[in-house]
C-alpha cells in the first residue's frame, strides 16, 4: 500500500467538439424578449395565448435544435455524445420559461375573471 500505480487505469479522454452555431440559443433569448413585450404592450388575452403558443413550440424547438447540433458534432469527432448544457443554454431556457410564465399569468387572469355559472 505503499505505492499507488495509477497507470494501468488511465484511460482516453472524451472527444468532445464545439457545436457549429450558438445562433438558436440567442434566437431563444430574442423570442422571449419579444414574448415578454407583447405581454407588456397588449396586456390581452388572445395576443399572450397566441404568443404563448409560439413561445413555446418555436422556443423549444430552437433549443433542441442547439442540443441536437452540440450532439452530432460530438459523435462526429468520436464522442459518445454527451454534452452538458453551457451556461447560455441554461440561461435562455430560464429565459423561456420566464416568457411563458408572463403569457399564462395574463391567460390565467383572463379564465378567472370568467364567470363560470356561479
Amino acid at each position: 500500500m505503499d505505492s499507488l500505480d495509477f497507470d494501468d487505469d488511465v484511460h482516453a479522454p472524451l472527444a468532445v467538439a464545439k457545436p457549429p452555431g450558438k445562433w438558436p440559443v440567442f434566437a431563444v433569448f430574442g423570442l422571449s424578449a419579444a414574448g415578454v413585450m407583447a405581454v407588456g404592450i397588449f396586456k390581452a388575452y388572445k395576443p399572450a395565448l397566441i404568443t404563448y403558443g409560439i413561445l413555446l413550440i418555436v422556443g423549444c424547438f430552437l433549443l433542441y435544435w442547439q442540443r441536437h447540433t452540440a450532439i452530432a458534432a460530438t459523435r462526429r469527432a468520436g464522442g459518445i455524445g454527451y454534452v452538458e448544457l453551457s451556461g447560455l443554454e441554461r440561461l435562455a431556457l430560464l429565459a423561456l420559461v420566464l416568457a411563458c410564465l408572463a403569457n399564462g399569468l395574463v391567460i390565467a387572469l383572463e379564465v378567472a375573471s370568467w364567470n363560470w355559472g356561479a
